[in-house]
């Protein structure tokens, strides 16, 4: 999310007019669900203005919301003129529901437009049934390949 956080302050340096336009976008993408993102993104809104709560789901609905709405959060950013470069490091210590998030972002079926992800973790630290591999073996057996042209590259 820091990286997010740094995409936000570099956005609140526009001018007025771009704050505005900026704001209409990620509104718009958002839909009524800006609340998550601001919960993690504080800075947000500043840009966008608080956002009113968010009725309580049951476990698995929210965190599908949450995964939907974060793709969308990173689609508004990632486009053909300005794609979107993410590099995550340390990911042997990342936890499954970061995970998750990434594998929906990289995902044959569900990966984001424009979007490039490059990981970096110790594979001295890294066991075949670490959650990281397991991650990577589910999107190798789903078609995509590390090495490949797809929107994921580790080593």
């Amino acid at each position: 999310m820091f990286a997010l956080k740094d995409l936000v302050k570099q956005l609140l340096s526009e001018t007025e007019e771009q704050l505005q336009h900026w704001k209409k976008r990620i509104l718009e993408g958002l839909g009524g669900n800006g609340r998550l993102i601001t919960n993690f993104i504080h800075e947000l809104e500043l840009i966008i203005g608080p956002q009113p709560a968010l009725p309580d789901l049951p476990a698995m609905e929210a965190e599908q919301r949450f995964h939907r709405v974060f793709h969308n959060f990173i689609q508004l950013f990632a486009s053909d003129q300005h794609p979107m470069v993410l590099f995550l490091d340390d990911l042997q210590w990342a936890d499954k529901a970061s995970l998750r998030v990434m594998a929906l972002l990289v995902g044959r079926d569900t990966a984001a437009d424009n979007l490039l992800i490059i990981g970096s973790y110790r594979d001295n630290e890294v066991s075949a049934t670490h959650p990281l591999q397991l991650m990577l073996k589910d999107l190798h057996d789903d078609g995509v390949d590390r090495k490949s042209t797809h929107p994921i590259v580790m080593q």
